[in-house]
């Protein structure tokens, strides 16, 4: 007798919605099919009129204590994650110090240990503090299960100070031949240099002066050259939350070309725009900032037609007595909202709404995000042999997202107000349910860190050369 049947649902995967339940054991799916082909269980779950879709990889997710203006405890980010549908959020290095060397690794483990109601990986990061010892650290952390690096083109933080392109370049190459995957911050440091120290002279403090700082033409020029670097060197990348069609299709090109390189989109950039940022200032400043309406718009068809890659949260929440300090100066504020926890039910929306599918939404966040951050084959479909990571879905649910609702630590919602049908209703992480009907229901002890389990496999399928991983 196995231990746990979901009866009478709709799965969906990546390619259809058909009907099917499933069969449960020592947290691991063992059958998925018709209801009278299950074996017998000690426990049932009835899904009926509910779709069944995999637990949300997040790959994207900054959980911080070290650093006391971002505030975001283990325990509260992965209950903000279980309630929005994620089973698996990988983190990225932040945090004092930042996740360069294997020490950080190791420190980090344990510090999270028993803290976590969801699984978790880790992210590694290479600045400029860390790149002299590039090749050593590279290394390690790869072999030792890391699931990305990430590096940024800019940055005005002396925590994480940016690299030059030459040192990119050298960073770059390492990665090629580790195959290992680099996920990258895209915008050009001197364009947005010269953007501020005229906005500063002109005595610009308003909101929209954000906008105009870190403009789409910076980050165009970024995501080009990170996509021609790496397409010339032949390592494999990720271009994290892109704002711009014109980036995405930057990428998406390359991809076609035979290049290993993927794009990340957040809910915030489709969902909020600058008339939002002229509206609400510092509560939705962002890095890269949001767009324009027209450049919202024109990144939903890339949801569909493949070019996008995976869609991430970039949870980054700042409490509100700091987020407030920006209300009357814009520099002042930093850039990160809360978001966690908003992606699926906003996602689930838009399929309401017949903007998107939800075999789109199942390829965005589950299906794609495994392959890229070598999470097969323990996360990201609901098969056999796959951990028991799902969410319960109810589409006709209308709820008003909310300050009340929400989990974070800091207490409050980018989206308050807006209403969204479709909402999470159960999410199980390894067959232990960690939350019904919004509430918390799991254990900080059942979260378990996930190494990198496999090769790395881009969007569109294609394995890279070599790996330092088998699977």
């Amino acid at each position: 007798m196995i231990d746990l049947v979901v009866r009478g649902g709709l799965v969906a995967s990546q390619t259809d919605v058909h009907p099917a339940s499933i069969a449960i054991d020592k947290g691991v799916i063992v059958a998925v099919g018709q209801d009278h082909a299950m074996p017998a269980s000690r426990r049932t779950v009835d899904a009926t009129d509910r779709l069944i879709l995999p637990g949300l990889i997040d790959g994207h997710a900054h959980f911080c204590e070290d650093l006391d203006i971002l505030a975001e405890p283990y325990e509260t980010g992965t209950q903000a994650a279980a309630a929005g549908g994620v089973t698996t959020v990988i983190t990225m290095p932040w945090d004092t110090p930042s996740l360069e060397t294997m020490d950080v690794l190791d420190h980090r483990r344990r510090h999270i240990q028993g803290r976590a109601y969801i699984d978790y990986g880790l992210h590694a990061g290479i600045s400029a503090h860390s790149y002299p010892d590039a090749a050593t650290n590279l290394a390690a952390l790869w072999d030792a299960g890391v699931c990305g690096v990430k590096l940024l083109m800019v940055s005005t933080d002396p925590h994480f100070p940016h690299l030059d392109d030459g040192q990119i370049v050298d960073v770059l190459r390492i990665m090629a031949d580790l195959d290992a995957l680099l996920v990258v911050h895209a915008e050009n440091p001197d364009i947005n240099r010269r953007n501020k120290e005229r906005l500063l002279a002109e005595g610009r403090r308003d909101p929209m002066a954000h906008a105009e700082y870190r403009t789409p033409l910076s980050e165009n020029d970024g995501v080009r050259r990170i996509t021609q670097l790496a397409s010339e060197v032949g390592a494999r990348v990720v271009v994290a939350h892109m704002s711009t069609a014109q980036g995405v299709a930057t990428v998406a090109r390359a991809r076609r070309d035979g290049a290993s390189i993927d794009s990340e989109v957040l809910a915030r950039n489709l969902w909020l725009s600058t008339v939002d940022l002229a509206e609400r200032g510092s509560w939705v400043k962002t890095g890269p900032p949001v767009r324009d309406p027209a450049e919202v718009s024109a990144l939903w068809p890339l949801l569909a037609d493949g070019s996008v890659s995976i869609i991430s949260s970039d949870h980054a929440p700042w409490t509100k007595e700091v987020r407030s300090r920006g209300e009357s100066d814009i520099w002042v504020a930093y850039d990160g909202i809360p978001q966690i926890q908003e992606t699926l039910p906003l996602l689930l929306d838009a399929v309401s709404r017949g903007r998107i599918s939800i075999t789109d939404v199942v390829r965005l966040t589950s299906y794609n995000p495994s392959r890229i951050f070598g999470l097969r084959p323990r996360k990201g479909l609901l098969q056999p042999g796959y951990d028991a990571d799902l969410v319960l879905v109810d589409m006709n649910r209308k709820v008003v997202l909310s300050d009340s609702l929400a989990k974070t630590y800091v207490g409050y919602t980018t989206f308050e107000g807006l209403e969204v049908c479709g909402w999470p209703t159960m999410t199980m992480v390894r067959g232990e349910t960690v939350m019904i009907e919004n509430e918390i229901v799991g254990s900080p002890t059942h979260g378990e860190w996930i190494p990198r389990q496999s090769r790395p496999v881009t969007a569109s399928g294609q394995l890279t050369a070599g790996s330092r991983l088998g699977g």
